[in-house]
């Protein structure tokens, strides 16, 4: 390609984005993702109270890249912000990494290291979503359980969470 040439895509490819911010689909998602207060934008979209879909927030994720960025955190900690469909393979897969603690994979262009940054900033601010686990107690370590949750006035979790810090604290 020659300087004109390149000059004369770049020109289209801006007029193609001016026209995608202009639609009304890119001005919905931008909206309600400005009321949750999850972007903010200087381009004088006012916040929205129409619900999003999935595909449209993938749709507009094309032309302003911080959507792509956020959406992963969004579907792990509000899932209900959105109105999800059918998750593409690459997104629930990321979705999955995210749930289990793990850095993701590469989303559309997007690194993992900047996928993760929005997880604290979405929800409760600055908590990571809590990952569910299982264990198998034997029927004196539940009446225990249960023993210590009353005397300390807390949840059977807690109980565990303060017994665990315990004994990473004594070192053992």
């Amino acid at each position: 390609m020659n300087r004109e040439q390149l000059i004369a895509a770049a020109r289209k490819g801006a007029a193609r984005d001016a026209e995608a911010r202009a639609s009304e689909t890119f001005r919905r998602v931008i909206g309600a993702f400005g009321r949750a207060k999850l972007l903010r934008n200087n381009m004088g979209i006012p916040p929205g109270k129409q619900p999003v879909t999935l595909d449209e927030v993938l749709w507009a994720g094309e032309i302003e890249p911080r959507l792509l960025e956020l959406l992963p955190a969004v579907l792990v900690k509000k899932p209900a912000f959105i109105e999800v469909g059918k998750v593409p393979a690459d997104l629930a897969h990321v979705v999955a990494q995210m749930r289990r603690g793990e850095v993701p994979d590469p989303f559309r262009g997007m690194p993992g290291e900047k996928l993760m940054e929005w997880l604290p900033r979405v929800g409760h601010k600055n908590k990571l979503p809590s990952r569910l686990k299982s264990f198998r107690f034997r029927p004196d370590d539940v009446t225990l359980l249960k023993e210590l949750s009353e005397r300390e006035e807390a949840s059977e979790t807690e109980v565990v969470r303060r017994a665990l810090r315990a004994m990473k604290r004594s070192g053992k």
